[in-house]
């Protein structure tokens, strides 16, 4: 288990808002790995979900939410990607209420991956059908084709998507080696201790490329 650069970007822009705006947000960290950006988002003060598969991730996962004390807004959850009784069963616990948010880092690389673009599209395009407001969709750049076929897909299945490229501005990753105190990363007893700084050091010497998009359904069109 690791955690990837992309959670760092995704985590840096969201930090940029500032504090307040994490109040009382209701917050997916979607397929979180060791749950790093749905941990720090809780202790802004969001209303976090994280999910994941499998119950030795999930317990990995409850185990870090706890040593950083936001097990009172966090809650832990299954969701494999495509699977309707699981996505029903989450929503059904959330009186159907969609999330203000919804964090995507690095899964277009594991879809890429596995072959399964059907499967993230079909979770993404649920969620926003089911009344979540944005995605955020973070990743590092690896196959590029194989990348945009996923977000032509997701065009193809949701009519009046709106897909928000954002700027290489938004993009910060020169700064984060020079910041300590990144929320939620702090525990040196994690389930992912081998590496003390996360793999930050790779965003400083590597030409690394990240897309971030904000995705949403556009009702107006």
């Amino acid at each position: 288990w690791t955690v990837w650069n992309a959670n760092f970007v995704a985590l840096r822009y969201l930090e940029s808002k500032g504090q307040a705006w994490f109040k009382n947000k209701e917050i997916l960290d979607l397929s979180a790995g060791l749950g790093m950006v749905g941990i720090a988002c809780a202790k802004a003060g969001a209303n976090v979900t994280i999910s994941e598969v499998g119950s030795r991730q999930l317990e990995c996962i409850q185990n870090n939410v706890e040593m950083n004390d936001v097990a009172h807004r966090t809650k832990v959850v299954e969701l494999p990607w495509g699977d309707k009784t699981a996505f029903q069963r989450l929503m059904q616990s959330r009186d159907n209420l969609g999330f203000d948010i919804v964090v995507a880092s690095d899964l277009v690389y594991i879809a890429v991956r596995d072959s399964i673009h059907n499967l993230l599209v079909n979770t993404l395009s649920e969620l926003m059908q089911s009344g979540s407001e944005n995605i955020l969709l973070v990743y590092e750049e690896r196959v590029r084709p194989e990348e945009e076929k996923l977000l032509d897909l997701l065009k193809e299945k949701n009519q009046n998507l709106n897909l928000f490229h954002h700027s290489q501005s938004d993009i910060c990753c020169k700064d984060i080696m020079q910041s300590n105190n990144t929320p939620g990363s702090d525990s040196d007893d994690s389930c992912n201790s081998t590496d003390e700084n996360f793999g930050l050091e790779n965003l400083m010497e590597e030409e690394l490329t990240f897309h971030m998009y904000t995705i949403k359904i556009d009702s107006k069109k």
